[in-house]
């Protein structure tokens, strides 16, 4: 039987002296890790798996595109310090989910994964999500939030369920792709409004050594507008002692 060539899967095939990209025009991969933590409310906690919702660079590159998918997706539940309860994390491919009643029944689900009490389990738990379950509903998603109608921005929803308000120490990895860059005005808009959500609560000192006032002026040049938080930042710089770590 004639042995048959291989085919790649990764992002690159040889073809004669070279290289040649396996990806379709115009789509954009990008790797990602991100850690969470955060407190369940009444033993339930959600993560919607949205391009605006993950790692910084995701959260970026969703500001110049308009449609994003995840085509890998990882979760990894960490040890807590203390806790005598168990903790369920599963991955429901929906943009609206009802947390489960209590973590017996979220085992229920074919992703899901358990850590069990202190004591009983000192690593980390993880899954990572076939890709027929992680899809979804459709094949791509919006990077802007609209909120009539979710089911078109948001891939899906990693569940936490517990008991009480216990801590979630959570780490996501995987890979997003990207595909129909936005025009120069609407992708500085996006940007402009990011990073003017993001400035009220920074501390001056950090704003200027992180280049995001001379960022939002290089805006105000581009698209004529005046932005009255980057005078409002011009002010001394906070003392470090107020933000040192103890």
């Amino acid at each position: 039987m004639p042995n048959r060539k291989r085919r790649s899967r990764g992002p690159f095939r040889r073809q004669g002296s070279g290289w040649v990209s396996n990806l379709k025009p115009n789509i954009v991969r990008a790797p990602f890790q991100a850690f969470f933590q955060n407190a369940m409310t009444a033993g339930a906690l959600q993560l919607s798996v949205a391009a605006d919702n993950f790692a910084n660079n995701i959260t970026s590159m969703a500001l110049v595109y308009q449609n994003y998918r995840f085509v890998e997706l990882e979760y990894e539940l960490l040890p807590r310090p203390a806790s005598s309860n168990i903790l369920v994390a599963g991955y429901y491919p929906d943009a609206t989910v009802t947390s489960p009643a209590g973590p017996s029944t979220a085992m229920e689900n074919l992703d899901a994964i358990a850590m069990p009490a202190t004591g009983h389990q000192t690593v980390p738990v993880k899954h990572r999500v076939p890709l027929a379950r992680l899809r979804g509903q459709l094949q791509w998603y919006k990077c802007t939030d609209d909120a009539s109608d979710i089911e078109f921005d948001t891939q899906g929803i990693i569940v936490f369920t517990g008991t009480g308000t216990e801590l979630v120490n959570c780490i996501v990895r995987g890979v997003c792709e990207f595909k129909n860059p936005v025009d120069a005005s609407a992708g500085l808009q996006r940007m402009r409004s990011l990073l003017e959500d993001s400035i009220p609560s920074t501390p001056s000192y950090v704003l200027a050594h992180s280049g995001l006032v001379r960022l939002l002026s290089e805006l105000d040049s581009v698209d004529g507008e005046s932005t009255d938080i980057v005078k409002s930042v011009n002010s001394p710089p906070i003392s470090k002692s107020v933000v040192r770590r103890k």
